[in-house]
Formats: C-alpha cells, structure tokens, sequence
C-alpha cells in the first residue's frame, strides 16, 4: 500500500508543485500581513522619547502692528517684549 501511494505521488509530481508553490505563495502573504499588523500595534503603543506627564500647554503671539497692540515694535528691536526678560526695565 505504502509503495503505491509513493509511485501514484511520483506520477503526480507535476501537479503537487503547483500545489506546494500555491501554498508557499499562500504562507508568505500571511506573513508579511502578521509582520505588517504586529509592527502597526508595537509601533503604536510604544512609549514616547519623553515624558509629558505635568507639562502644560500655550500659546505664544507676538503682536507687531499698533491695530494688534504690539506698539509697532519687531523682533529683533531693543524694547520688543521678547527680547527683555520679565520684568526688566525698558
């Protein structure tokens, strides 16, 4: 019995290439798909370079025109607010 399923699989070796390629073609498209998802979820739920915890938010305006109340000033003159530390004299 054994040696005529091994002649009968010899006789179709056309056939189980095909099969075998198919299958192959089959496993590496689920793996690139498992690599590709498991990456998306490691990548995602990794940690961040740094901690955020305690860090407030807020935003910066520098006004430069008088119809915005900046004075007229630019960056970069002696009396713009941004060059002066707080509280300095003017």
């Amino acid at each position: 019995m054994k040696r005529a399923l091994i002649s009968q699989t010899l006789h179709e070796w056309k056939e189980n290439i095909w099969l075998i390629i198919e299958l192959l073609i089959v496993a590496v498209i689920i793996w690139g798909l498992t690599l590709f998802v498991v990456n998306s979820y490691d990548f995602s739920h990794r940690p961040k370079a740094f901690d955020i915890t305690g860090v407030f938010a807020g935003n910066i305006e520098i006004r430069t025109s008088p119809e915005e109340g900046g004075g007229g000033l630019r960056r970069g003159d002696p009396g713009h607010q941004c060059c002066r530390p707080p509280g300095a004299a003017r």
